[in-house]
């Protein structure tokens, strides 16, 4: 049999003997007594679990129920250090076999409800944290762990709710973590909402704006695109780009609806700044995969600037053919100059006009 299994038998036979038997050398003291010997326990173990002796603080622990049956702090820190180990099955079975007058405790119901939350028992986990914050509004923890909860079932609008909550009551001490999943699920809820004031905002930057990042033609194109984006799967990953980056859904999104090519490096390159080729050739690729492209004009368009063996030649001939880019007055393209915020806007609503009608 594995040591941890052993221990987690031997340690759960041992816990539960908390609950059913007293230590006999105690029967005979008076409450006063017997309160004195659980504060003085609870102290020890609380100094042997800082100083990294958690078997030893969980026998002043047990020390102290022994004691005082009633003493909430000490059932808490024994849950603390179980989840810990990962011992997320003996929080669950004894914090919520523990006396009920000491079980209704807002730290009772958010740790069985994190270890339900570790063992993916969710809908438990949600009716035990819910019962945390009802109890005790200001405890910030079960909010964060709901956050973390509702986000990784992908209901962002509930994960936004508690995140926001968190935020303005400025209580975590994970106010970083906090901040960093907020943006994410912000970004995340920004692709299904058209109307948000973020996406507008990003837009008239990049109106103004005479470059684009790689970055910025991603949400842009998602942005004006969503429907082709929105059944689009995000198992994509990227190597300079973490998951916890707040426009990383958009960078991903922007590669399986096709607006962008994945690089053979694994990386995406957000900062680089898009040449007028790079557009060209990304806005071609889309159209083709998306409809059958035929010539606009008549006239033969042909760029005096871009070299027939370029392997870009054919997709800025034939994005300027549909007339999504332009050409100078003298049949200049200009491929190796960056593109502006509005140019490209002007090109997108093109496309845009041109997969309607088709």
């Amino acid at each position: 049999m594995r040591p941890n299994l052993i221990f987690s038998i031997t340690f759960t036979l041992l816990v539960f003997s908390f609950f059913v038997n007293s230590c006999s050398d105690l029967s005979n003291l008076t409450r006063a007594e017997r309160q004195k010997i659980a504060v003085s326990s609870f102290q020890k173990g609380l100094k042997s679990k800082n100083d990294g002796n958690n078997d030893k603080a969980i026998q002043f622990f047990k020390k102290t129920i022994e004691a005082d049956s009633t003493f909430v702090s000490a059932y808490c820190e024994i849950g603390e250090i179980l989840i810990l180990r990962g011992d997320y099955r003996n929080v669950e079975s004894i914090l919520s076999n523990i006396p009920t007058t000491v079980r209704n405790d807002a730290k009772i119901y958010y740790l069985i409800g994190s270890a339900q939350f570790y063992q993916k028992k969710m809908n438990d986990a949600v009716v035990n944290l819910e019962k945390s914050i009802q109890i005790a509004p200001g405890y910030w923890k079960p909010s964060w762990m709901l956050a973390q909860l509702y986000f990784q079932l992908e209901n962002y609008k509930y994960a936004s709710d508690y995140l926001e909550r968190l935020l303005e009551d400025s209580l975590s001490a994970d106010n970083e973590k906090i901040v960093a999943l907020s943006q994410k699920v912000n970004a995340i809820l920004h692709v299904h909402n058209p109307k948000n004031s973020f996406e507008n905002e990003q837009l008239r930057n990049l109106n103004q704006s005479t470059t684009v990042t790689r970055g910025q033609f991603a949400h842009s194109m998602v942005i004006e695109f969503r429907e082709l984006s929105d059944g689009a799967t995000t198992a994509t990953r990227f190597l300079d780009v973490s998951d916890d980056h707040p426009m990383i859904d958009f960078y991903k999104r922007s590669v399986i609806m096709g607006a962008l090519e994945p690089l053979p490096d694994g990386k995406f390159y957000p900062e680089y700044v898009m040449k007028r080729r790079n557009v060209a050739y990304y806005l071609y690729l889309f159209l083709k995969v998306k409809t059958s492209l035929n010539h606009r004009f008549e006239k033969e368009t042909v760029p005096s600037d871009v070299e027939k063996n370029d392997f870009q030649f054919d997709a800025i001939r034939t994005i300027c053919r549909q007339g999504i880019m332009t050409l100078t007055a003298d049949g200049r393209f200009r491929p190796d100059e960056p593109i502006s915020g509005l140019e490209l806007m002007k090109s997108i609503t093109i496309v845009k006009n041109l997969l309607e009608t088709r």
